[in-house]
């Protein structure tokens, strides 16, 4: 009987099609992923695709070493990437049987995706019908967007979300060697430290004039910009690494890097952002530490090549805040159009601060969408910051990275830098993302302690002693 049930199984398989073989061959190669998915090995190759679009994004953002592409007018290199791996994601949903956008969103996360929406639709709003508005940069913030939906939508497990974290270490590690470099050959010219009067000022010069002192830039083009983007993602690299199998000091070699690198920026703004939020979100926990930040502070503020430069750089922001403010007052409802603030103050760059840059060009709504999206993400990080774990600690170093960009975005504004913004926008979605994933293997709830005999459970209320009832027996020694 079992020769004639093989003998049938075998004229059963003969007679199949060839797909159904194939589906079959790549099952047994690459194992079922429950039911209901259809060519496992293909959704296991669209994965990998996915993760590789998403890495070229994250170091072309960081080095630029991608070519760039100017056939077709408003579409890029990473737009193209971003195409084909949000692209990759769908089909490997469809493959899976899952819908895209269902239950991919964290509870508590609607103002964060409200405020991201409100920002888009209000920039596009007030630059139509400006001829002072550039469109480019609300194409850029639809890019961004794009990259955080990007996230959200391919980060759906762990081991995918310490692929993402590998690949920010990958990328801090690779700008914050060259910047090194820069620092010990001397070749960043632009900007320059030199002493003047006991203390140190900028300076720029086509040649490096004699004991400067070398501002490092990495792959960027000013130092104020490296010093932001590493103070978004150093606490995440660090958490990441300081949680993964790897030796005790090699992390704190690694770490030595970035740590380094963002101190040869002499970047003020950054530096202060990062010790406040670290002071003020770990302090909780760790008394000690707002004092010890504090003295770093201090130390890092009075020497002479901050504390000159730091007294010069009050009464220009002074200045160029209140040519902000006049043109928020001026324009209140949808400002002056995306860009158009040089064009209306062209003594200035920027408005130095992000609130009133986009209040300036998009309106007071476009500056309240932004304070909506920072303000809700950082609850979101704290909110999933009480879980144990590294879940925990990784929300932990969100929350400290968006609090201290905040801290920058008031004192400067490095977010109209297209590595700042895009960094950033990344780092909303990786917190969509982690916060969606909750916990994991190895971040479970502590379980309660065992009871006692003679004694009731963790969290149970005493028994209550009654007027005229009995009296609870006292245990017997």
């Amino acid at each position: 009987m079992e020769q004639l049930a093989g003998a049938g199984a075998t004229a059963v398989a003969e007679r199949a099609p060839a797909a159904d073989r194939t589906t079959l061959l790549l099952e047994a190669v690459t194992g079922d992923l429950g039911p209901g998915v259809r060519r496992p090995g293909l959704v296991r190759a669209l994965d990998g695709a996915a993760l590789a679009v998403l890495t070229l994004v994250v170091l072309d953002t960081a080095i630029g070493f991608l070519p760039v592409l100017t056939a077709v007018p408003y579409v890029n290199t990473t737009r193209v990437l971003l195409l084909a791996g949000i692209g990759a994601v769908a089909l490997r949903d469809r493959l899976r049987g899952d819908r895209p956008w269902r239950g991919r969103l964290p509870a508590g996360s609607a103002p964060v995706v409200a405020g991201a929406g409100l920002l888009l639709y209000w920039q596009l709003a007030s630059s139509i019908g400006f001829t002072t508005s550039d469109l480019s940069l609300v194409r850029l913030l639809a890019e961004h967007l794009a990259t955080a939906a990007f996230v959200v939508l391919l980060v759906d497990a762990r081991e995918k979300l310490q692929i993402v974290l590998a690949v920010l270490g990958l990328a801090v590690g690779a700008v914050c060697l060259h910047a090194i470099r820069q620092f010990v050959a001397g070749e960043n010219t632009e900007h320059f430290l030199l002493w003047s009067g006991g203390s140190a000022a900028g300076g720029h010069a086509e040649t490096l004039p004699d004991g400067a002192i070398v501002r490092v830039v990495g792959y960027f083009a000013d130092p104020n910009v490296l010093a932001t983007w590493l103070v978004l993602l150093l606490p995440v690299v660090a958490v990441a690494l300081w949680g993964a199998a790897v030796p005790r000091w090699a992390a704190a070699l690694f770490l030595a890097l970035p740590a380094a690198a963002l101190v040869l920026t002499f970047s003020r703004a950054p530096f202060l952002g990062l010790l406040a939020a670290a002071a003020v979100l770990l302090g909780r926990r760790r008394p000690w530490l707002p004092v010890a930040l504090a003295v770093v502070a201090v130390v890092a503020l009075a020497n002479p090549l901050s504390s000159g430069r730091m007294v010069s750089a009050i009464a220009p922001r002074l200045d160029v805040w209140a040519e902000a403010a006049r043109v928020v007052v001026a324009a209140p409802l949808f400002g002056v159009g995306a860009g158009g603030f040089r064009q209306v103050a062209p003594l200035y760059y920027n408005a130095h601060n992000l609130f009133l840059q986009l209040g300036a060009e998009g309106g007071i709504v476009a500056a309240a969408a932004m304070v909506v999206v920072l303000a809700g993400a950082v609850r979101l990080a704290l909110r999933h910051a009480r879980a144990p774990g590294r879940a925990g600690a990784l929300a932990t170093a969100l929350a400290v990275s968006l609090v201290a960009f905040a801290v920058v975005s008031v004192l400067d504004n490095p977010y109209n830098a297209r590595a700042v913004s895009a960094t950033f926008w990344l780092l909303i979605g990786l917190l969509l993302a982690t916060a969606r994933l909750g916990y994991g293997p190895g971040d479970a709830r502590a379980p309660l302690p065992a009871r006692r005999p003679g004694r009731a459970p963790a969290g149970a209320r005493a028994p209550r002693h009654r007027p005229g009832g009995p009296r609870p027996r006292r245990r017997a020694p």
